[in-house]
């Protein structure tokens, strides 16, 4: 929940200045015109939101909190994931993608990368990618759930 609006140009400025001007001005605008939409699309797949904790007003006009933080967040779009039919593969090297007309069309994957020649597989059919990483070989544990490496 943010108490207050937080224009477009002044979230541009602070997104110059902690990045140093290192950032692509057209592509940064798109996502900050655009993040507006992104709370419903969260709330849709099962995200909660909740005001600032006490101490956290100084923020409260340029974040929102989502209730349980980052592992509750996760955990909200594993579930949504799970309920749309997606196949989350751990450890996957894709090694290419097929595209049709400029559009996505699967990630091809090795079913046995110790082989001369992989042999490929469909990871995906979708009009859409979610690529993902993270810090290799960092491990965590989700309360009651499965061990995940990234």
């Amino acid at each position: 929940m943010l108490v207050e609006r937080y224009p477009e140009e002044e979230f541009w400025q602070d997104l110059w200045r902690v990045t140093d001007g290192n950032t692509n001005e057209a592509l940064a605008r798109l996502v900050i015109r655009t993040s507006s939409q992104c709370r419903d699309w969260m709330r849709k797949h099962g995200v909660n939101f909740q005001p600032p904790l006490s101490g956290a007003l100084h923020v409260a006009r340029t974040n929102a909190f989502f209730m349980g933080g980052g592992k509750a967040l996760v955990n909200a779009y594993y579930r949504s994931a799970e309920r749309l039919g997606v196949q989350i593969r751990y450890n996957t090297p894709v090694h290419a993608l097929e595209l049709h007309d400029g559009e996505f069309v699967a990630a091809l994957a090795a079913t046995n990368v110790l082989l001369p020649k992989p042999a490929y597989w469909r990871l995906a059919v979708s009009n859409q990618i979610v690529n993902g990483c993270g810090r290799p070989g960092e491990k965590t544990r989700a309360a009651n759930g499965p061990r995940i490496i990234f």
